[in-house]
């Protein structure tokens, strides 16, 4: 079995970026064997915050954490570009890979933009080459604003909605 590769932006709102992978983990979903956390200089605070949220998350479920950083402008065409040559051609090189999950919960919009046009790119590259690999877009939707500094265990159920596509088993 290969592994899941997530992929994710680090933001001003660290939570953002943390409760997506907590979610996925409580639904029941492996963790991933590998992230990716696109930054930049504005966030560096955050990443490091982030990575000490993942750690915890990881040590308490018994399992190993493998991420790589990579720093991208956040003008848009540059991180388009970026996002191309540094991620994309990244997950291709991956030799066991299963899945590709691309959170674009976090992030400015053009970011999102970003990953749903790397999860087509991903689709059918992977596809060209002929190699089996799920790729998903999740978004973990936060119906009450108020809960947006709070990590993933303190936001009520109803308060939230992790969707996934194409869901898992399609």
């Amino acid at each position: 079995m290969g592994g899941i590769i997530w992929v994710t932006n680090i933001s001003k709102q660290v939570f953002a970026v943390v409760n997506p992978l907590w979610a996925w983990y409580y639904e029941g979903y492996p963790l991933p064997s590998r992230l990716i956390l696109i930054w930049n200089e504005g966030v560096k605070n955050e990443l490091n915050e982030v990575i000490n949220f993942v750690k915890r998350i990881y040590n308490s479920a018994g399992a190993r954490l493998e991420f790589e950083t990579v720093e991208i402008p956040e003008d848009f065409e540059a991180y388009w570009n970026y996002f191309g040559e540094k991620v994309i051609e990244r997950i291709l090189e991956m030799e066991e890979v299963d899945e590709v999950i691309l959170d674009m919960t976090p992030g400015r919009k053009f970011m999102s933009v970003v990953m749903f046009r790397a999860f087509g790119i991903l689709k059918e590259k992977f596809k060209k080459i002929g190699r089996e690999v799920a790729v998903r877009i999740i978004y973990l939707h936060l119906l009450d604003l108020t809960y947006q500094s709070e990590p993933f265990p303190k936001i009520p159920f109803s308060k939230q909605k992790m969707l996934i596509y194409p869901e898992r088993g399609v």
